[in-house]
């Protein structure tokens, strides 16, 4: 006999719903990016903090650092891809690891595993490259231009390490422990001690960093029985150039000082670089000549007698009065000026892994890019980790402010015996007005500026 079936319509998900659509926004806001974000196990120590509840930690990367991927997806400093690239690759060490990498299990880039020695171990640009392709982390083939494998040449070795780090993303939000794995990874190093589970970098950003001074010179000399003083300027537009001497008459023909020098007795030395830092103890200006610096003041207008001097940093003009002149002349005594002055350098960019800086001679509106080190430097100046034809920035230029502020000078703080390191020092009348910014960057030379950053990477 026909047996009877149970019949029935179902109601499944398309019909309930009006529309299915896989959602694509992770967050509207790309500033501070959403992600399991984390250093590479491979980065070297930069830095160690201790205090007296903390201890002493350890750290790879500092804050307001450019970082980069590599090529795993794990954040680096950027100016590794640079740093990890030597002119002699094939020969000189770009990586090294030290004692402190092997306490604290630090991967070695180059064997996969933890720095097997307390001596540490360093590597040059090509055991950095072989070590790249052999582990797998690019395909040299389609990655380099010769094909080779392994790599063999310096442009080998440039192409590996560039395709295994990208160029910038972002800035660190705040200084990066050392990589110290997760439980749920099963790469965890020590039992119940992570103090930073994952990290976060920032893509848009307002920064203030300090102005680092990239040169010194001790040998700006005026030989006075030589130099004759200017005595009027030649015409419209003209102004002190390197070497030349200026009395009151000619510096009253100009606009800059003419408001502010009309009867004074007072002799302009326009020095050999320009821009000149400021006279602090980290960047301090003297002349070899007693007598010809003797009361620094804080204008033009100051100047009243012999010894007193005023320095117009930002065109190279120093100001003495002129009785100093006149006794210079008198007895035929060349003087010769030491000082610290803004340049982009080839040979000399901030080494400091540390602290980030702005490098260089930079003017607002410039736009910027990165060095070896990480730090800020002119788009395509002879520091660009990414070269002198880049046309990619990662941020504008858009103030050089100075310090000390707001008379941060005059407020009575606290930790000022002698001796004391800047470390020591609350900011205030302990550091003469200079915040940490300053005081801290004691690996580099930074007189007063800050330099005001918008940092956009997309």
């Amino acid at each position: 006999m026909a047996v009877t079936r149970f019949s029935a319509q179902h109601r499944v998900r398309e019909d309930v719903f009006d529309s299915i659509t896989p959602s694509v926004t992770v967050q509207r806001d790309v500033s501070a990016p959403s992600g399991e974000w984390k250093p590479a196990p491979w980065l070297p120590i930069v830095f160690s903090k201790s205090n007296i509840g903390a201890g002493t930690d350890y750290f790879v990367i500092s804050s307001g650092k450019i970082v980069s991927f590599d090529s795993e997806g794990y954040l680096v400093p950027a100016g590794l891809r640079a740093a990890l690239v030597d002119t002699a690759a094939s020969t000189a060490a770009v990586l090294t690891y030290t004692s402190d990498d092997y306490d604290q299990q630090v991967i070695d880039l180059v064997t996969g595993v933890a720095v097997a020695s307390s001596a540490g171990a360093t590597y040059t640009g090509l055991e950095v490259a072989e070590a790249i392709v052999e582990r797998g982390f690019i395909d040299a083939v389609v990655d380099t231009t010769s094909g080779s494998v392994p790599p063999a040449t310096d442009t080998d070795i440039q192409e590996v390490i560039e395709s295994f780090i990208s160029k910038p993303v972002g800035v660190s939000a705040y200084d990066i422990y050392v990589w110290s794995g997760r439980p749920e990874d099963g790469d965890q190093k020590f039992n119940n001690y992570s103090k930073q589970h994952l990290i976060q970098f920032l893509t848009e950003l307002q920064m203030k960093v300090p102005h680092r001074t990239t040169q010194d010179t001790s040998s700006d000399s005026f030989d006075v029985s030589a130099v004759t003083e200017t005595a009027a300027a030649s015409a419209d537009g003209d102004f002190p150039v390197a070497g030349e001497i200026w009395n009151e008459t000619a510096l009253d023909d100009l606009s800059r000082y003419a408001a502010v020098v009309d009867g004074m007795s007072v002799t302009a030395w326009a020095l050999a670089e320009r821009p000149v830092a400021k006279n602090t103890s980290r960047t301090p200006i003297s002349c070899d000549v007693s007598g010809v610096l003797t009361t620094e003041k804080s204008s033009l207008a100051g100047i009243s007698s012999e010894g007193d001097w005023y320095l117009d940093a930002d065109v190279g003009i120093l100001f003495t009065h002129s009785d100093t002149y006149d006794t210079l002349v008198a007895d035929n005594n060349d003087p010769t000026f030491s000082y610290y002055y803004y340049e982009v350098s080839a040979t000399t960019g901030a080494s400091s892994d540390r602290y980030v800086f702005f490098d260089g001679e930079g003017k607002p509106g410039d736009f910027l890019s990165f060095d070896a080190s990480s730090n800020f430097v002119v788009m395509a100046s002879s520091q660009d980790a990414l070269g002198t034809s880049n046309t990619e920035w990662i941020a504008r230029l858009h103030k050089i402010d100075a310090e000390p502020k707001d008379l941060l000078d005059k407020v009575k703080t606290a930790f000022n015996l002698t001796g004391m390191t800047a470390v020591s020092k609350m900011p205030g009348s302990a550091t003469s007005g200079y915040s940490d910014l300053i005081t801290l960057a004691t690996s580099e030379e930074v007189a007063d500026q800050i330099a005001i950053i918008n940092l956009v990477v997309r």
